[in-house]
């Protein structure tokens, strides 16, 4: 009786997985197939990523957990054309150094160096 009830129990116990759950899969695809509209404020977009940019002056601490509440990370420039599309953006070539002492100094390091700097 025993053996008998213990040989139904492994038979119900193994349909019961079967029976017990769904089967999902994903796909996932790269861009935005559908089409739909994303608010990203307040991120800007410049060539691949986007960036925020703050408005006050912050040590990096600071600007460290501001970059955490938004679940973002503090910029590294990882390439040279990185660094190229932030500095155009921040200074763009219209505006003339005559006009007034800018706000920032962004440089690059003589190509020796192989490190990009934020003089301000």
């Amino acid at each position: 009786m025993l053996k008998t009830l213990v040989q139904l129990f492994l038979v119900v116990a193994g349909f019961a997985p079967g029976f017990g759950y769904d089967k999902y899969t994903t796909h996932i695809q790269n861009g935005n197939p559908y089409n739909l509209t994303v608010d990203m404020t307040p991120f800007i977009k410049i060539n691949e990523s986007y960036y925020v940019f703050g408005q006050t002056k912050v040590n990096w601490y600071v600007a460290y957990e501001n970059c955490r509440r938004l679940q973002s990370e503090l910029v590294t420039f990882e390439t040279a054309e990185e660094f190229d599309a932030i500095a155009a953006f921040l200074m763009p070539e219209e505006i003339a150094p005559s006009t007034g002492p800018p706000a920032m100094i962004w440089a690059k390091p003589a190509p020796t160096t192989g490190s990009l700097m934020h003089n301000s």
